[in-house]
Parts: C-alpha cells; structure tokens; sequence
C-alpha cells in the first residue's frame, strides 16, 4: 500500500512545527486567563516593587542612562513598541513564555521527544511560584526565569558541539541576566559555570584519550569567546553587580553593627555580638524547613503579608526579617506553592531517570541523560539548602 505522509506534510510544515504552534496557542489562552482583567493600558494589579507608572519622557530618560554609560539588554527594546503601560502584563508574560521555550530548547538538545519537553515547558513556564511572584512585582526573576534555561540549553550545545556562535550567544546570555538583580546575577552565574564543568568532564570522558587535548583546548576557546562577549556586552551591568552592589551590601551589613562603645578597639564580646549581627543579616529572609511544605500545598502559612492581595489570609509564618533575638517580623509578598502536580512529575522523573529508560519519551540518551538527572537533582538539594 502507499505511504500516505502525515497530515502536518500535507500542509507544507514540519512536525516539530506543529508542536510549536499548538504550544504557543496552548501557553497564550492560559496566560490571557491569568491576567484576565487587567490587559487595559489603563489597568493594572498590585506589584509594589515595580513602577505602575511612568514619566513622559520615559523612553528620553532610557536613552540618556544608555548614553551615559548604563545598562541596556535587547528586552528594553519592547519598550519602543507601544510603550511601557502596554508592556505592563505582557512583559511577564512574555518572559514566562521564553522561559518555557527555553526548557523546550534544552530538553530538545537532550533528545528528549517533543511531547516530554513541551509538557516540561508548560510545567515551568505556568508553575504557581512564578504566578504569584508578579503580584510582589519581582520582574527581575522573571528576567532570570527567561535566561536560564537558555544558558543551560547554550552550555550543553556549546560543550558537545563547539559552535562559536553558540559560545558567542551564551556570553551574551549571561551579560544580560545580570542587569535588574545583580546579587541573583553572582549565584546564576556560579551554577551556570558548575554545569560547564559537569559538560566538560562528561565530554572528556566520552572522547578518545588521543582526543582530549584537543577537546579541552576548545572549550577553553569557547570559554575565552563568551567571557569576551560578557564583558563586552555587560560591562556596566557587571560592575555594578561585583562592585557597587557588593560595596553597597557591606555597608548595610556594616550600618547593622554597632561600632565599639569607646571608637577603640573592640573587645572579645563585642566582635562576637558583631558577628552574630552579621549572621543575622546575611540569614534573614531564608526559608525555615517547615515552610517548605507550601511547595506542595498552596498558603499553608497564609499567602501574602500584602492585605490588597490576601486580605482574608495574611501570611502568618517565618520568613522576615529578625526584629529581635528569637522574634520575626513575618514578611513576604508571594507564594512558594511550586504545584502539586508539578512536583509529583519532577519526583517521579527523579526516580524514572535514574533508572533505566525504556519509553520513546524517556531518557533517549541513556546514560547521559541519567547523568544529567543527577546533575540537577544535586544542584535542587544544595540550592535549597
């Protein structure tokens, strides 16, 4: 009998295609759902930490920051089209979509079949933490959401391919993840190059002893290629991140400590209230063990602190900042709720990948891809702790 092609051939495009569309359509009625009520220029939600509204001339004053030696990234340049109030909902949602694509993206550098990597994506793009996070206005993790996964994706093509333009891309990456949280920016960046020494060490392995060398002095090329365009790409943003941020952070660490009684040296008692002060600082704000049941299940602990948006369930828990010794100031603007869902599929692919694949949309690569599971799942636990 004839082969009769699939539909999608028929119409003149490819598979992968068709998996494209039906996910952009799929991720564009549930986003619009999200927000459903404030798309008007005129209207907007509750986001405390981000501008509601803006000068005349704010694209003027974009342009002479620029001119003057600041940051600019390509995702500013949505400004030119419609200006900021129309980007006020969109630009979350846009980052939410890219950063969905760039799970897609790295999932289909692993082999992984398109139903798996856009079920993934739509997992991450749409998993509650990040829909509860535009309610404080935390744009800058949205900025973070939409890079990640795109390094990681860039990373793993760049070590087992060694294309200069993927390296030259990356650089770029990482230059412009670092302009609206530069602290983040720091621990984004240390991660990102942990997995480079994973990729690199599991290229090494898999080449030919002969071959090695000559592997390794490519990554290093590679490296040396997206260090360039970092620097040249991210200069402004990036010293302000190593160098006035960190600068700005020990003075308020500094302005917490209480200085010796007298202005002279201080004494034993003194240097270790002073660090204990310290400790209090740099440990504020961190996630008690309990508080991670909410992962799981939606406002164990009540949602936000904000009454305008939890007016009949005020977070009541522990994260804040410590007022006084064993007594907190509870304090958030958002969720932790991951889903339910979400993190039953993230455990049992957990425990499928790191054991033998026998699916057509398991691990395709076998070994490696149950390295790479391992890989993450390290990497989960120590940045939880």
């Amino acid at each position: 009998m004839p082969h009769i092609p699939p539909v999608w051939y028929n119409c003149g495009m490819k598979r992968a295609n068709w998996w494209f569309l039906g996910f952009t359509a799929f991720f564009a009625v549930a986003v619009c759902c999200v927000f459903w009520g404030t798309w008007s220029p005129s209207v907007t939600f509750i986001q405390p930490d981000q501008a509601t509204y803006y000068p005349a001339d704010f694209l003027l004053r974009k342009w002479r920051d620029f001119c003057a030696g600041g940051a600019i990234v390509p995702g500013d340049l949505r400004f030119l089209l419609g200006g900021p109030y129309v980007w006020q909902e969109l630009q979350y949602a846009l980052a939410a979509y890219l950063a969905a694509l760039g799970v897609a993206y790295y999932l289909k550098g692993r082999g992984i079949c398109p139903l798996a990597r856009y079920g993934a994506a739509a997992a991450y793009g749409l998993m509650g933490y990040n829909f509860t996070l535009f309610s404080a206005g935390h744009l800058g993790w949205f900025v973070y959401l939409m890079y990640g996964p795109f390094c990681f994706g860039l990373i793993d093509r760049c070590v087992r391919k060694g294309k200069w333009i993927n390296w030259a891309i990356l650089g770029g990456v990482l230059a412009w993840s670092s302009t609206y949280q530069p602290d983040l920016w720091l621990m984004f960046t240390a991660m990102a190059f942990a997995y480079g020494v994973f990729k690199l060490v599991a290229k090494l392995r898999s080449t030919a002893h002969g071959g090695r060398a000559g592997a390794l002095v490519r990554v290093l090329a590679g490296v040396a290629v997206a260090a360039a365009v970092l620097v040249a790409a991210g200069w402004p943003q990036l010293h302000r991140a190593i160098f006035v941020e960190t600068a700005n952070r020990e003075k308020q660490i500094s302005a917490s400590s209480q200085p010796a009684a007298d202005g002279g040296e201080k004494t034993a008692a003194a240097v270790k209230a002073e660090r204990e002060r310290r400790y209090v600082f740099c440990t504020n704000w961190s996630l008690p063990p309990n508080e991670a049941l909410e992962f799981f299940i939606p406002d164990v602990n009540g949602g936000s602190s904000d009454p305008r948006v939890s007016p009949r369930n005020p977070y009541r828990g522990r994260i804040g900042m410590q007022v006084a010794p064993g007594h907190w100031r509870p304090y958030r603007q958002h969720s932790l709720y991951m889903g339910f869902i979400t993190m039953c599929l993230a455990m049992l692919g957990i425990a499928l990948g790191l054991g033998k694949s026998k699916g057509d949309c398991a691990c395709a690569n076998g070994a490696a891809n149950r390295s790479e599971v391992a890989f993450w799942s390290v990497m989960a636990a120590v940045l939880l702790l």
